[in-house]
This record gives structure tokens, sequence and C-alpha cells, in this order.
């Protein structure tokens, strides 16, 4: 096999592999968020859509605040009930389940790439271990052409 050729299904290989890399990135850079109304929205994952929590803490009376507050065991349960945060991100998918809302078709289309990807490497080296046999098989024929014809090899029968 010609150095060049093999350079050149090197490189295939490689640019192949950049674009499932590609779209491994944009998969998970920009998932799929299911709403509440199920549908569903392609957001970036540093800014998702968020919902609103129900806080606890906004519940209690300061009657209710001020008895957690004076009995020891309440205090850390009333403390976590203060930090609870506001808002939380909606659930997000990067594959998600054909035909239901959180289908993502990115992350669909990248593992379909990534096995294509497989299939043209495994053509390829079956191409290169071909050739490789098929050079070795020319290699030994023009061996046994290059020897005059009155010589014959010990494994060679005589006619």
């Amino acid at each position: 096999m010609d150095f060049k050729v093999l350079k050149s299904y090197i490189l295939i290989l490689l640019y192949l592999l950049g674009g499932v890399g590609l779209f491994l990135v944009i998969t998970v850079l920009f998932p799929v968020y299911v709403l509440p109304d199920g549908s569903s929205a392609r957001h970036f994952v540093g800014s998702p859509p968020m919902k609103k929590t129900d806080r606890a803490y906004e519940r209690l009376s300061p009657d209710e605040i001020r008895s957690m507050e004076s009995r020891e065991s309440s205090k850390a349960l009333l403390e976590a009930m203060k930090n609870q945060p506001a808002e939380m991100p909606y659930p997000h998918s990067y594959i998600g389940s054909i035909g239901e809302p959180d289908f993502n078709f990115l992350g669909w289309l990248t593992i379909l790439a990534f096995i294509g990807w497989l299939g043209v490497t495994g053509f390829l080296a079956y191409q290169l271990v071909l050739t490789y046999f098929d050079m070795k098989r020319l290699a030994e024929e023009k061996k046994k052409k290059a020897l005059p014809f009155d010589v014959r090899r010990v494994t060679e029968k005589r006619r």
C-alpha cells in the first residue's frame, strides 16, 4: 500500500471523527428541556429555562418561625428551608425517547454518526488488510517468475 493512500485514509477518518465530535459538543451545549406544558425547547446549558419552586419557608407564619428558632433540633431544618432556591432549571435530555417530548434529534444524530464512523473505519481497515495480503501474494508470484525456467524449487513437483 502506498503511503499517500494510507495518509489520505487517516485524514478522512480524522475529518469524520471531527464531525462526530462537533455533533457531540453541540448536543452537550444545547440540550432539550421539557417544559410543563408538554412541549420541549432547546436552550444553552448555561441559561436553562427556570421554574419557580414552592419554598416552605415562605409559607411559615412568624409564630412558627420563632418556635422553630427556639428549638435546637429545628434550627438546622429552618436554615435549610431558608437556603432553598427560589428557582430551579427544568430537566434536560441529551438523547430522549423517540416519539416523546424529550426527543433530542442532535443526540440521536451524534450516535448514528459515531456508528457510521465505526463502519467507515472498519471498511477502510478491511481494505487495508485485503491490500496487504494481495501485495504479499503478488510479491510471491513475482519471486517465482524471477527464477530461470530450468530451476525448480524443492517443494515443486516434477511434471
